[in-house]
């Protein structure tokens, strides 16, 4: 039996609900993704037994009884200790993973609860709650890193309310006026002046976040539509103010693999949506 359906069958014994992925990936190998997740220990069996190899699919929420804070990178980190300190610089251990970037933090869900999902809650931090998944250990993350437990013994903890308050946004109104902004001005060396940077920053900033909750929001049979369309607007936003859209395109990234998108699909529709946005430059939303 390989260490990956032996892992399988242990989440589902401890009432987890999991599923196959991809092996060395993140896309699922069955219909549904987090949808078709089970703890019945002989579905479980039977899909690891027809792949071996593959990655496990880990669903988050009730269907589980867990929520994942997701740390990525450095950056992931520098947030998370900030917010951290913010509340006291003190909090309970929890079951924890480490990820090709970062860490997973496993907390338990309070009995009858729920948790939503929120991507880019601060820069390299999500929040995976209801109708998502995860990869857990020991799969193997596209870098060819593993994924393991730091304590693989311990049990996931109630997380207390103001990090699990995190996946609600501040409401964003649909007739919401952005900060206008003039364009900035080209000096002959190829650097901008712009009095207002301040502005533009917090500008692209609330275009992002328009974006990434249009992704997150959007229905089956849209999300992929809805990631292009959102991209090029904020590639086109950025472009008009001559910012760079990098992190704001990572943040759509991790919007479209959290709804469901597979890695390849997420990349293809935003290199295509980059490219149209950054050669049609505009501040104002159509």
């Amino acid at each position: 039996m390989s260490e990956l359906r032996d892992a399988a069958l242990s989440y589902a014994r401890r009432g987890w609900a999991v599923f196959p992925v991809r092996p060395r990936a993140k896309e699922p190998l069955v219909a549904g993704a987090y949808k078709s997740a089970t703890s019945d220990l002989a579905q479980v069996k039977a899909w690891w037994t027809q792949w071996p190899d593959a990655n496990i699919g880990l669903a988050t929420g009730a269907v589980s009884g867990l929520w994942v804070l997701d740390i990525d990178g450095p950056q992931g980190e520098q947030s998370f200790e900030q917010l951290v300190g913010e509340h006291g610089g003190e909090l309970v251990e929890t079951l924890m993973a480490t990820t090709g970037k970062g860490y997973h933090l496993y907390w338990r869900l309070p009995a009858g609860r729920e948790q939503g999902r929120r991507i880019g809650v601060r820069p390299g931090l999500d929040v995976i709650g209801g109708s998502g998944y995860l990869v857990a250990p020991p799969s193997i993350h596209p870098s060819g890193r593993q994924y393991r437990w730091c304590d693989a013994d311990r049990e996931p903890q109630l997380a207390p309310d103001w990090l699990r308050e995190l996946e609600k946004p501040k409401p964003v109104s649909s007739s919401t006026t952005l900060p206008r902004v003039a364009l900035p001005r080209a000096r002959p060396d190829g650097t901008t002046a712009h009095e207002g940077v301040h502005d533009a920053r917090r500008y692209l900033a609330g275009v992002v976040r328009r974006a990434v909750q249009d992704v997150v929001g959007a229905g089956q049979g849209t999300r992929n539509a809805t990631l292009y369309r959102s991209a090029v607007w904020v590639a086109s936003v950025a472009a008009g103010l001559r910012a760079d859209p990098v992190q704001g395109m990572a943040d759509l990234y991790r919007a479209g693999l959290a709804v469901g998108l597979t890695d390849e699909e997420v990349e293809r529709t935003i290199d295509s949506a980059a490219v149209k946005g950054a050669a049609n430059p505009e501040v104002r939303r159509a």
